[in-house]
């Protein structure tokens, strides 16, 4: 919308899951697991979740874990070039870009 409101909350459904959740614990554990591909942790240095999480997380399926400087829990936005700077070169250590990204 025009106001920047979707699903009736500023910011849209990302905002909406994340009122959603509040208090909840979301243990992903059991199906991280089962993962069978390459997998990559990205951890933003100044993120209110610890490190020590996003670690315990990358050991449980075997991920790269990598901390984004000058970073919250929103790395994307933040710090673009270096999720891509990091992003990049796991995609292709991994032979999972197919042909569509260069670097």
């Amino acid at each position: 919308k025009a106001d920047g409101t979707r699903y009736g909350v500023q910011g849209g459904y990302h905002t909406t899951g994340c009122y959603l959740s509040l208090g909840a614990h979301h243990d992903w554990t059991g199906a991280a697991r089962t993962l069978s591909v390459p997998a990559l942790v990205l951890h933003g240095e100044g993120d209110v979740s610890p490190a020590i999480n996003s670690a315990e997380f990358a050991s449980y399926v075997g991920a790269e874990l990598h901390t984004i400087t000058g970073a919250t829990h929103f790395a994307h936005d933040e710090e673009p070039d270096a999720i891509v700077a990091v992003t990049l070169p796991f995609l292709h250590r991994n032979g999972l870009t197919g042909g569509f990204c260069s670097a």
